[in-house]
């Protein structure tokens, strides 16, 4: 079979230049990539009928001229808010870009990658309790479902109280409980039914301390494990307590990210301190830092103190308390967005 035919059209030669490479590194030999920066070349390359599997194609460049081809999938960049599923904001990362082309091709262009389709954990933990970890936890979620991606939020705190946040009054079922303390094999089939939608998927809360079903972290580390070799989602996303013990560590190597949420006050970098002398966090890959509630009018003690393992705080966002937060808000801020997209 021959190659995809890739079309990538927009005037910014040097704003093209690192998307390419984006698509040459992760399709290798999958795909044959055309690049067009002149809108005269655009207008004699598509005088001929033209068979395209991806065109992604400037806004400005764009016109119904293209629908006389034959192309599989067109998506648009777009310098504004997108408006429509085929659009994406230019001015993203590029691999925010690569994953939602990827992600939104239609069936017959899906063996193209075939192998990305893998269910990746987000783990969002903190040694410091209040630092507004379970409202980054759920705005995380809200922000990579917006970018047309599966996502699937679970808590993990003995109380759990984040439905506050979405509006959602209801628990878990007593069923789902059961299956979950039983670890049962097909857990994946029962959650079908358990889950509930806020823009984004979530396991409803317990209605008591898990403490008191005996639900432990390792009951929450068997469910993880069996979703992600169902590959259900695209993301899952975990809020954890702030006790860091051995079954902590085992969700830890089980996730592909770990979100270590930060506070600038001296207790909260003391606190920190004493977490990075008991776990290694020196793969930056895996390991992102993120200071919550931050205030520039306050001494910053993170810059007292130079963190160990060169771990260091990848975004500072001002996210108030969750009893006085609105998760839109949180969702629209820039620099929570740009954190997000870094490490999806």
């Amino acid at each position: 079979m021959s190659n995809f035919l890739i079309v990538i059209a927009d005037e910014d030669e040097n704003y093209l230049m690192p998307l390419e490479l984006k698509f040459v590194e992760e399709l290798e030999n999958k795909a044959d990539i055309v690049i067009i920066t002149d809108r005269n070349y655009l207008r004699d390359f598509f005088s001929v009928p033209k068979k395209i599997d991806i065109l992604i194609i400037n806004k400005s460049l764009y016109s119904d001229i293209f629908k006389k081809h034959d192309i599989e999938n067109i998506f648009i960049l777009t310098e504004d808010e997108a408006e429509n599923d085929n659009e994406i904001y230019k001015y993203t990362s590029v691999k925010e870009i690569f994953d939602f082309v990827i992600g939104n091709v239609k069936t017959n262009t899906q063996d193209l990658v075939a192998e990305r389709n893998n269910t990746k954990v987000i783990l969002v933990y903190s040694p410091i309790g209040g630092s507004g970890k379970t409202t980054l936890s759920v705005a995380i979620s809200g922000i990579i479902s917006r970018r047309k991606r599966k996502v699937l939020f679970i808590s993990t705190e003995n109380l759990q109280s984040y439905g506050c946040l979405i509006s959602c009054n209801k628990h878990m079922p007593k069923s789902f409980e059961k299956s979950l303390l039983n670890e049962d094999f097909d857990i994946v089939d029962k959650l079908k039914d358990c889950v509930e939608v806020s823009g984004f998927h979530y396991l409803p809360p317990i209605k008591q301390a898990i403490s008191v079903t005996g639900i432990t972290l390792e009951k929450y580390i068997n469910l993880i494990g069996k979703l992600k070799e169902a590959k259900v989602y695209d993301y899952i996303v975990v809020d954890s307590t702030s006790i860091l013990d051995q079954q902590k560590c085992m969700l830890m190597s089980l996730a592909d990210k770990v979100v270590i949420v930060a506070n600038q006050d001296r207790m909260a970098v003391k606190k920190m301190d004493i977490l990075l002398d008991n776990i290694d966090c020196s793969d930056n890959d895996k390991f992102v830092f993120i200071c919550n509630k931050y205030d520039k009018t306050r001494k910053n003690h993170l810059m007292d103190n130079t963190m160990k393992n060169n771990c260091i705080v990848k975004q500072y966002v001002d996210i108030l308390e969750e009893s006085s937060v609105n998760l839109d808000k949180v969702m629209e801020n820039e620099k929570l967005q740009s954190f997000v997209y870094s490490i999806i």
